[in-house]
């Protein structure tokens, strides 16, 4: 039994370039997709960057004030 000839190999890679692109392009064109950003109460402390409820009057890890407090 011969090798794998010279027009086998062509012809595969006729068949399976286009198919690795293919796929390829699924592949990458899901990952780049800009994800959305999901609802969330938090935000960065300005000045740690620790997650903070975006009711918080201070951050509670470095004691930042966050905005200033709601007269009662």
């Amino acid at each position: 039994m011969a090798g794998i000839g010279l027009l086998e190999l062509i012809l595969m890679g006729i068949i399976l370039v286009p198919i690795a692109i293919v796929v390829m392009v699924i592949i990458f064109s899901s990952g780049y997709r800009k994800k959305e950003e999901p609802t969330s109460n938090l935000a960065p402390c300005p000045d740690c960057q620790a997650p903070v409820s975006i009711h918080a009057v201070a951050c509670p890890k470095c004691g930042c004030p966050i905005r200033p407090a709601e007269p009662n």
